[in-house]
């Protein structure tokens, strides 16, 4: 029994322990990329650079999957920690859009974004945490998408809390695999089926990270259709305002295609 106990700690230890190895020469590996793209060895032919740069955003994908392996290690040890400090929710969403923009361009998708006029909203939270949830929120809106599209955003207040949703006229989720959204390593049928990339971790990464700073994540779906992620987080007091930087602009609405 003890033995049969000490396997999965044994197990994410494994995970940790290679992780943080491959940490550091994919990180290497990503700086001198990042140099020979921008021409500092020597200059490059068109097709010099497409091939580098192919290699660079697989680069980046080893690495976020690192991290996400990290944190799927920390969550499920009971190790995980957040570092909240207040920040303008209205603001962390604005910058993820205009983040993934060029996505969003070249998948030839518009993006409608309806912010409540309400002043800005000031959050106690793990900021970078949190952004890696609307990141991943965004991201699988994209991936899961048919060619085109319509995506809307939304930020709204309810009962002290903010919200952010994120609707798509993506392929949705079946009906019988809905329970198991939040799961790590789970992936729709359909999803499996269209051969996009994905493992499986961030919606069960970005359940923790919610439920962990006292908000709650919810969907709702139809398959061949579309999904709308609604993330919830309570408000801070207001002597957290103070905390806040940068007054955020007007009321906004805006399309990106």
């Amino acid at each position: 029994m003890r033995t049969q106990k000490k396997r999965p700690s044994m197990k994410f230890d494994f995970v940790t322990i290679a992780s943080h190895q491959l940490r550091t020469p994919l990180s290497a590996m990503k700086w001198f990329l990042e140099m020979l793209i921008a021409g500092n060895a020597g200059k490059l032919t068109g097709r010099q650079r497409e091939f580098l740069s192919e290699v660079y955003k697989s680069n980046e994908r080893m690495i976020r999957l690192v991290n996400d392996l990290l944190i799927v290690s920390k969550i499920t040890q009971k190790s995980f920690r957040l570092s909240p400090h207040p920040f303008v929710f209205e603001q962390m969403v604005a910058s993820v859009i205009k983040e993934v923009k060029p996505i969003i361009q070249s998948a030839q998708i518009t993006v409608v974004c309806k912010f409540d006029a309400s002043p800005r909203t000031c959050v106690n939270a793990d900021e970078d945490k949190i952004r890696q949830v609307i990141r991943t929120l965004f991201d699988n809106a994209v991936r899961y998408m048919v060619d085109g599209g319509l995506i809307i955003v939304r930020v709204d207040h309810r009962n002290r809390h903010v919200a952010f949703e994120i609707q798509d006229t993506g392929v949705g989720i079946p009906r019988n695999e809905r329970a198991k959204i939040f799961q790590q390593f789970f992936r729709g049928s359909n999803i499996v089926r269209m051969r996009t990339e994905g493992t499986g971790l961030g919606l069960f990464i970005a359940h923790a990270i919610i439920t962990a700073s006292g908000g709650s994540i919810s969907f709702t779906s139809q398959e061949g259709k579309g999904s709308a992620f609604r993330v919830s987080l309570p408000v801070s007091q207001k002597g957290l305002m103070a905390s806040c930087e940068k007054p955020l602009k007007k009321k906004q609405r805006r399309v990106h295609k």
